[in-house]
């Protein structure tokens, strides 16, 4: 009976001890409550909120996004919280919705917070919510922090503005042609917030023109041999290409071409006039 009593409580202290693992490794990393914490972790879970005036949606855990990622980990609750917003919408045309997506200081990639929000926008998109009524904004964010895992928690933050009305000349959008200029035997640049907002305008001005698609068409200078910038100015055309579509435009609406050294708009002897014909034009086409 000694022995037998032994064993009993020492299974009973194994079973609890495997709870308890249980629990804090899987329940903890699931729900995001924080409910348990080890010495090498200090990740803030963010909290998901949504207000308007007649809707206020909150949850104790938020979208999550692996670092240097911008493809989102939803949890059940959330996909919930995100329907809901997609019906409130539907209800309300007459506002739209602005999703900020924010990366964190250390992450590699100028623009993914804005891919961030567009992973969320086409999400939202899937489950019915109209293109048009989303706005998307991109930034980095010193206070983000990650877990053990690399995982960032509430990267997106969402916003409700008023839409304007069109007026009798019709969508508000304007599309301006956009020269982007290249440093000598690169294919690619850093995008610039001003570079960022046209890229944004110009996925809108698309979402308003279901017909309309961009040319995109890369140039080099004279500087080297003619094969190697034709092929560079293809390269600078793709990039521009890319760039555009993390911002929801599909490539089926860019035509990317290039067209090396040909067509300069400026004097290759001179370095100015180099420099102004390493560049990659984005206009409207057919």
């Amino acid at each position: 009976m000694n022995s037998r009593f032994l064993a009993t409580l020492a299974a009973l202290i194994l079973l609890f001890f495997l709870t308890c693992w249980i629990y804090c490794n899987f329940c903890c990393n699931t729900c995001g409550d924080g409910c348990c914490s080890t010495g090498n972790t200090s990740v803030e879970h963010s909290t998901f909120s949504f207000k308007d005036n007649d809707v206020d949606l909150h949850e104790n855990i938020h979208l999550a996004f692996l670092k240097d990622s911008d493809k989102p980990i939803i949890p059940v609750p959330i996909v919930e919280h995100l329907d809901s917003i997609v019906r409130y919408f539907k209800m309300h045309p007459e506002k739209r919705l602005t999703i900020n997506g924010f990366s964190a200081s250390d992450e590699n990639g100028t623009a993914l917070g804005a891919a961030r929000a567009e992973a969320i926008k086409q999400y939202l998109s899937s489950r019915g919510m109209s293109d048009a009524n989303i706005d998307i904004v991109g930034d980095k964010l010193a206070g983000l922090k990650m877990d053990g895992a690399d995982t960032i928690f509430g990267p997106i933050t969402f916003g409700v503005t008023a839409s304007e009305k069109p007026t009798a000349e019709g969508p508000k959008t304007i599309f301006s042609p956009r020269t982007v200029y290249f440093a000598s035997g690169r294919n690619s640049i850093i995008e610039t917030a001003e570079l960022k907002t046209y890229f944004a305008e110009a996925d809108k001005y698309l979402d308003e023109h279901p017909d309309a698609k961009l040319n995109v068409i890369g140039y080099t200078d004279e500087i080297g041999e003619a094969n190697s910038n034709q092929r560079l100015s293809e390269g600078r055309a793709g990039f521009v290409a890319r760039s555009l579509g993390k911002y929801g435009i599909a490539i089926d609406r860019i035509k990317v071409s290039g067209e090396g050294e040909n067509n300069p708009i400026d004097d290759n002897k001179t370095s100015e006039g180099r420099a102004k014909n390493r560049r990659v034009e984005i206009t409207l086409g057919n």
